[in-house]
């Protein structure tokens, strides 16, 4: 097969790809009409990473090969309104807050809410046709046991969805980044500004703006990306599904290659060969480029100096993080 060149793909925003902060936009269902999911045998497909490894760009390539569409983490009480989990503080009048916010939206999760969910997030593969279910997973929500994943997608199981989905294996995805300091200041920078993405319907700040930078935001940022690593380090070692482990470097730099690899795991009969020239692995994700991208950039510059400056290198914390990602590293499936 001739190698094809490069397509390249219109920018792709949040509300295209239906993340949480924009799945509310998503068309209602007509009245007493229920949605029909396609038949046939379903993959459930999760992706696991930590924050900022740039899982929303395998995403979007997975959308395009029909892998599903990840999108975003499998919550489905976000649809319902991301403000409502937002923090509110501590006290009754926060917890008479939440409270009321848990009881005036309860029909949101009915069957055709979540089947209209499970179609929204289906795709056939692009190669094979194979009808995959996708979606992304926080390291906690997988664990090693059936049982613990089923529990992490209780809301389907209730209305009688996830009986399909155990008749095969899940196939499993875990995306690192070995720039580990990089991915960890741009997270800091993310929960100070609540800058994630562009065109956020819900900003999601949990730090104030003030705490940018400063030497305690990023020693609890740091704790916390180091127990997000350790746990996909155990996710890897422990889960007794098959994972196949990919650096996000790897996906910039040889994108056909390590998505052919990917495919390959993903379903191991298909015939293609050789897969790395099919020209669906050659389509390059452009996204479009936030206008404070610049000034984004230059906070990270300034963050890692910040993190060296004030020897953070060298705190126990970062060494884990490195080993961690050694050790992921050393399981990437070549």
């Amino acid at each position: 097969m001739a190698e094809a060149s490069p397509q390249r793909l219109p920018a792709l925003h949040e509300l295209e790809m239906l993340s949480p902060w924009f799945d509310a936009s998503a068309p209602a269902l007509p009245p007493a009409v229920d949605p029909v999911i396609p038949q046939g045998t379903r993959r459930l497909l999760l992706l696991l990473s930590a924050p900022r490894s740039g899982s929303y760009h395998l995403c979007r390539l997975l959308w395009h090969l029909g892998y599903g569409k990840p999108a975003e983490y499998f919550n489905p009480h976000l649809r319902a309104g991301w403000h409502r989990y937002q923090p509110l503080g501590t006290g009754l009048l926060p917890k008479l807050r939440r409270r009321l916010r848990r009881e005036i939206q309860p029909h949101r999760l009915d069957a055709p809410w979540l089947m209209r969910l499970v179609m929204e997030r289906s795709a056939h593969s692009l190669l094979s046709g194979q009808l995959f279910f996708s979606a992304k997973l926080q390291p906690q929500q997988l664990g090693p046991l059936p049982a613990a994943l089923a529990t992490s997608f209780a809301p389907l199981a209730r209305q009688g969805l996830w009986a399909p989905f155990e008749q095969v294996p899940p196939a499993l995805v875990l995306l690192f980044r070995r720039d580990w300091l990089g991915a960890m200041v741009s997270h800091h920078l993310a929960l100070c500004s609540g800058s994630f993405d562009q065109g956020r319907l819900f900003s999601f700040q949990l730090r104030p703006i003030t705490a940018l930078g400063s030497r305690e935001a990023l020693l609890s940022d740091l704790a916390s990306y180091r127990a997000l690593l350790e746990a996909l380090l155990a996710n890897r070692r422990r889960c007794i599904y098959p994972i196949h482990v990919l650096a996000f470097e790897d996906l910039m730099q040889d994108q056909p290659r390590t998505l052919a690899r990917l495919i390959q795991a993903l379903e191991p009969d298909e015939p293609v060969q050789p897969l790395e020239a099919h020209p669906a692995l050659a389509v390059q994700i452009q996204r479009a480029i936030d206008p404070w991208a610049p000034q984004q950039t230059a906070w990270k510059r300034h963050l890692r100096k910040c993190f060296q400056a004030e020897g953070l290198h060298q705190h126990p914390d970062a060494v884990v993080c490195a080993q961690a990602v050694a050790a992921l590293n050393d399981l990437i499936n070549r």
